[in-house]
């Protein structure tokens, strides 16, 4: 045993708990020097987690299913020269839907990869979507919208304002996932993405993030936005 994935079994109690069951733990062996598990969700009596880990400079995504008797089933998955690791799910028609970056050569830039599985962790199928401006990311979230899908994050680079700062960064896909629009909005500061939310009538969007001020400031301050469903 290298590691314990300690978020995960936090997260594993609480949602036995919130059902009154009873609690257990369980230790993942893993033969990568890191482990992350980034979003867990229960499906039909399985809890789901997804996360990855790296090692020798690449990244893998690792997904589990784990029953209320701790029967589990694991899969990692290798991309290669590209580096990935699992960053949010959602489940429908008892498919697993995974929305992640991915690292992929000759710059290592991130790109959007949609990969869809089975109830067992089969791949089904597997799409990398190109990001425009995009080159390091940081907090990623994505939320389904009125049949659509939006995913907020922020590219840090040498394009950033200043460099290598954050920049929100916009993605809106269909429901089949080809792309409808991305959008970086060069707003000055380094602003790391928290979290949004769609407004009761639909029409805007609500974006909480913190904002670290160069100078003459040089402090960090909460920050809240709204923009329309067009980025604007």
């Amino acid at each position: 045993m290298i590691q314990r994935i300690i978020f995960l079994l936090i997260a594993l109690n609480s949602f036995l708990l919130s059902n009154s069951q009873t609690t257990f733990n369980y230790v993942f062996k893993s033969p990568l020097t890191t482990d992350y598990v980034l979003d867990i969700a229960e499906h039909n009596g399985h809890y789901y987690a997804i996360g990855g880990g790296c090692a020798n400079g690449i990244c893998n995504g690792t997904i589990y299913r784990i029953t209320k008797d701790a029967d589990t089933l694991t899969k990692t998955f290798s991309f290669g020269d590209s580096s990935c690791i699992f960053s949010t799910f959602f489940i429908e028609n008892n498919n697993i839907i995974i929305v992640s970056p991915i690292s992929t050569p000759p710059d290592y830039y991130y790109d959007l990869m949609i990969m869809v599985l089975d109830s067992n962790l089969n791949c089904i199928s597997r799409k990398i979507i190109d990001l425009p401006y995009m080159e390091y990311f940081d907090t990623w979230r994505m939320k389904k919208h009125a049949g659509l899908y939006y995913v907020l994050t922020s590219s840090q680079g040498p394009s950033s304002t200043p460099p290598n700062t954050g920049d929100p960064y916009f993605i809106k896909l269909n429901s089949q996932f080809d792309t409808i629009r991305t959008y970086v909005a060069r707003i000055e500061g380094d602003q790391n993405i928290g979290d949004f939310i769609f407004s009761k009538d639909n029409a805007a969007i609500y974006l909480f993030s913190d904002l670290f001020f160069q100078l003459p400031n040089l402090n960090r301050s909460d920050q809240f936005i709204v923009y329309d469903t067009a980025f604007n």
